[in-house]
């Protein structure tokens, strides 16, 4: 064991100071941040085919959710949002996250194996490996050491917190935000295009992975974007147009999702009351409180 510590040791140490094209870092750290979840995980590993992690609620809807969506991808996403469930109604995959955010990528695999619990635990650890590696990009961009991404990474990939929403997939797909603020970062900091498009990409994905980021995220983005563009406007006006073509550009692509959820919530009056929103909202006290999951905090933080 010490001499397995010593050469990890070793191999971190050069690591951290060896030049690597950002392609080959990128895929040293999701090669880690992988091997991590695997472990995390365990024994899920041994069961990836047959057995879904946590209970048979919200995971057996969001894998049924992905192998539909890999079904509609087929032909073109015709009838997508017609999901054969809650007849009479229609669009009914409305009624619930559409996940078309990570279908996308696991399609393939539901062609190639149509094992879509499979797919579902595949999504679940990738899940952690997006998170540690988005992270990891964000804080080793803003501050310059690999050090701290990397511990910036492993704090955001499993952080108590998701041992807490196990279940649902989309919220543990939550690693597309820190690409996004990456990208934004790099574009404010560089001024190149391309970065700009990683975080309208990343931005996307990740409100078709959770429909609630959409909300929550945007806060944050219009925030940064307000006070980087004050900043620096003055020495970059292109900043204006480049940002105002960015953001029409998402909202027009985000009109045929948008849509079906609307009319759905509109004709089946789906709304929260007042009590509910307080019921199911977060307060002071939630920030103390530790899943049950949870083997370290669960008898500390009950």
């Amino acid at each position: 064991m010490r001499k397995l510590l010593s050469l990890l040791t070793q191999l971190a140490t050069r690591w951290l100071g060896t030049e690597l094209t950002l392609a080959r870092e990128i895929t040293l750290i999701a090669s880690g941040f992988s091997i991590a979840a695997l472990a995390a995980t365990y024994p899920l590993i041994m069961h990836l085919g047959s057995v879904l992690p946590n209970d048979l609620g919200d995971p057996v809807l969001n894998a049924w959710i992905l192998a539909w969506d890999a079904d509609r991808l087929l032909h073109g996403l015709s009838g997508l949002w017609a999901a054969p469930m809650y007849f009479p109604y229609e669009a009914t995959l409305a009624y619930s996250e559409n996940l078309l955010g990570i279908a996308i990528f696991t399609a393939p695999l539901q062609w190639l194996t149509g094992n879509p619990v499979l797919v579902y635990n595949v999504a679940f650890l990738a899940s952690f490996v997006l998170a540690g590696t988005g992270m990891y990009l964000l804080a080793t961009s803003i501050t310059g050491s690999r050090a701290a991404g990397l511990l910036a990474g492993i704090a955001f990939a499993f952080l108590p917190y998701r041992a807490d929403k196990i279940p649902h997939l989309q919220v543990l797909m939550y690693g597309w935000m820190p690409v996004a603020l990456w990208g934004f970062h790099r574009y404010f900091a560089t001024g190149h295009r391309l970065a700009l498009t990683v975080f309208a990409v990343a931005f996307l994905l990740q409100g078709l992975s959770n429909g609630y980021f959409f909300y929550f995220f945007s806060v944050a983005v219009i925030v940064i974007g307000v006070v980087e563009l004050l900043t620096r406007v003055w020495t970059r006006p292109r900043m204006i147009v480049e940002l105002a073509a960015t953001a029409f550009l998402m909202l027009v692509s985000l009109i045929p999702v948008a849509i079906p959820y609307l009319n759905v919530g509109a004709n089946q009056a789906l709304t929260r009351s007042r009590s509910e929103n307080i019921m199911f909202s977060a307060d002071a006290l939630a920030y103390f409180h530790a899943s049950p999951n949870l083997v370290l905090w669960r008898d500390i933080l009950p």
